[in-house]
């Protein structure tokens, strides 16, 4: 048993043999080392190295002559800063938390200068501005203010008075929070009589009567014995018979003012009697909040308010600064093709403005009317997107008018031509200066659009369309190649120009040979051993070399030979091969197998206006030992 256990574990640690293998790269170079000797003991040897730089020859050649207009515009990119001014007011916005509420304007009242309430059925009563408050900074649940109470009766619970002197404490308990008023006491008290007195009718059963009262209404007897006071008033203690209190008479202080004003809590009161023999008083304390009560609800209430102002604060500044990120990625993320052509596009409006100004609406009145009445999307631009052609046949064709000047003034003019000079900020209105110069973009030809105070713009009209935009631009008249009458201002330069620019012959040499002759190392050449006839399809002709050679382009060829000539012009279609080429048709025959006929692609032909050379650096990099300086160009 003991051998067969060891046999299965050393067949078991075999199988779960496991070989692992890791190999790590950070980096790898090859280099390529040479040991150099000096041979002379006494001179130096000197290591060169050089930058290899590229030469490049450039010649500056001007085609034909155009009319062209030369003009400055205004803000070229007035357009494109809306989103920017968008940006700075929302920039504006990220500020440190201010709550501007003193607590003194936390109060129940209600103010004059406080917004009135929406017309409602019943009218809504006008609110207290605490809560014109809450609503202004989105508070709910504030506490309410004290409520006032109504006032406090005690009655006074005496039992019954001896023939003598003896008193009576009553408890006043005040809610918490509020203070005394006033108190006022209210009732009847009748006293012990000595033998023959029966009461307060002012009669004795002796037939005597005392005709006087006193005016606290205590009606006095002969012979009466009562007296009664309330400790710290200015009741007197003098003697009745009768004595009656009417509702609402205020207590007030021996020492002057209101008895227990300001009280708070439990204060009791003591009532003094001497011979009284019944009673039916109640002293009723009228109450209010105290200052501390109303203090503690106004800090409670501007607690709440500086609570729900200060999350307000936090939600908007993280929903603008969101949208100051959403701003800046939508404006730093778009592509420089995309770039340029909005800043062509924002070039193009301001010319359109500058010329034509109010007279060229970019879209017409009545063919906005036209989609509004086809009832079309026409605020998200999305009229045509399904095969249903909304405005009818009538209605299309405002529609196509307005295309047909669309087409026009974007084939008139060279607009793939333009030629724009940006100027500086301070060409601008200056108040907008500092924004203009704050306007930052990571595109750096984008931050210099945006920063232009003005744009020299040159616009090229293009060949055969001078007298059409001339009577476009004067006399507001589309496509017409007419000869406008009365000649027009600037329609005399137009003729001018179109015929110094036709008396130029392509293929021709003009008259200034030195200046604009066809440069040969500018052509393409090579040589075709093709036979070939007569074509009037595509005919492909084997070349040395295709390169150079451009699909589109004219080719000559063959040449004159003796008395026969079979040379000819031709298009170009494909290349076909490093050797092949492709051309449209061919008019004649060609025999290159004895001797290869020549293909010629002429140089473009034009006025050389400047040549110069031009020198690159490269990454490249030569070594030599110990040139010779003198010899370095």
């Amino acid at each position: 048993a003991t051998t067969l256990t060891q046999k299965a574990s050393a067949r078991a640690k075999q199988e779960h043999k496991v070989t692992i293998s890791t190999t790590t790269v950070t980096g790898s170079s090859q280099t390529s080392t040479r040991k150099l000797r000096n041979p002379s003991d006494v001179d130096p040897m000197r290591i060169d190295y050089f930058s290899l730089m590229r030469k490049w020859r450039v010649r500056l050649y001007r085609y034909g002559l155009r009319e062209t207009y030369d003009i400055v515009v205004p803000e070229p990119a007035a357009a494109l800063r809306r989103a920017y001014v968008e940006l700075e007011r929302l920039r504006a916005q990220l500020k440190p938390f201010a709550f501007d509420v003193p607590h003194n304007d936390v109060t129940d009242a209600i103010r004059k200068e406080d917004p009135d309430p929406p017309k409602t059925d019943p009218p809504t009563e006008k609110q207290s501005h605490y809560l014109v408050l809450a609503d202004r900074y989105g508070a709910q649940g504030l506490p309410r203010p004290p409520a006032p109470l109504p006032p406090q009766p005690y009655a006074v619970d005496s039992g019954a008075l001896p023939n003598g002197r003896a008193s009576t404490r009553v408890t006043m308990k005040i809610p918490d929070g509020y203070e005394i008023v006033r108190v006022t006491i209210a009732g009847r008290m009748t006293s012990f009589s000595d033998t023959g007195f029966t009461g307060n009718d002012g009669e004795r059963n002796d037939g005597e009567r005392n005709d006087g009262a006193d005016s606290d209404g205590t009606v006095a007897l002969a012979g009466a014995l009562g007296q009664f006071t309330i400790v710290g008033t200015d009741i007197p203690f003098t003697s009745f018979g009768e004595k009656v209190f009417d509702p609402g008479t205020v207590l007030h202080k021996d020492t002057g003012g209101d008895f227990l004003a300001g009280a708070t809590g439990s204060p009791v009161v003591v009532l003094v009697w001497d011979r009284v023999s019944t009673q039916t008083l109640v002293l009723t304390a009228e109450v209010r909040p105290t200052k501390a009560a109303y203090e503690q609800w106004r800090d409670e209430v501007w607690n709440g308010l500086f609570t729900a102002a200060q999350t307000r604060y936090y939600d908007q500044q993280q929903d603008i600064a969101g949208r100051i990120a959403a701003l800046e990625e939508r404006l730093g993320s778009v592509d420089t093709l995309t770039l340029r052509r909005e800043e062509n596009d924002e070039v193009m409006r301001a010319v359109l403005r500058y010329l034509l100004g109010d007279r060229f609406p970019t879209m017409p009145k009545d063919v906005v009317d036209t989609f509004r009445e086809a009832k079309v999307d026409i605020t998200h631009g999305t009229s045509f997107d399904s095969d249903a052609l909304k405005p009818d046949s009538t209605a299309w064709s405002t529609v196509r008018r307005y295309e047909n000047l669309v087409r026009f003034v974007n084939q008139a003019i060279e607009w793939e031509n333009v030629v724009s000079f940006l100027y500086s900020y301070f060409w601008d209105i200056p108040e907008s200066w500092a924004f203009i110069r704050d306007i930052q973009h990571p595109d750096a030809n984008r931050q210099a659009f945006l920063r232009a105070g003005s744009a020299r713009v040159v616009l090229t009209v293009r060949k055969g369309w001078e007298t059409r935009w001339v009577n476009f631009v004067e006399r507001g008249i589309v496509d017409d190649p007419a000869e406008p009458s009365p000649p027009a201002l600037y329609w005399t330069i137009a003729q001018e120009i179109a015929a110094y620019d036709d008396r130029n012959y392509p293929g021709i040499p003009p008259a200034n040979p030195g200046r604009t002759a066809v440069r040969i190392q500018d052509a393409v050449i090579s040589k075709s051993s093709s036979v070939v006839g007569p074509s009037q399809t595509p005919v492909a002709l084997r070349v040395e070399s295709s390169e150079g050679f451009v699909a589109g382009a004219q080719v000559v060829v063959d040449s004159a030979r003796e008395l026969s000539n079979s040379q000819e012009l031709t298009t170009v279609t494909r290349i076909l091969s490093a050797t092949q080429i492709e051309v449209a048709r061919l008019a004649k025959a060609h025999n290159g197998a004895t001797t290869p006929f020549p293909v010629l692609q002429p140089a473009e032909k034009g006025e050389l206006m400047a040549e110069w050379n031009e020198y690159t650096p490269t990454s490249g990099t030569d070594i030599a030992v110990t040139s010779n300086l003198s010899t370095i160009n």
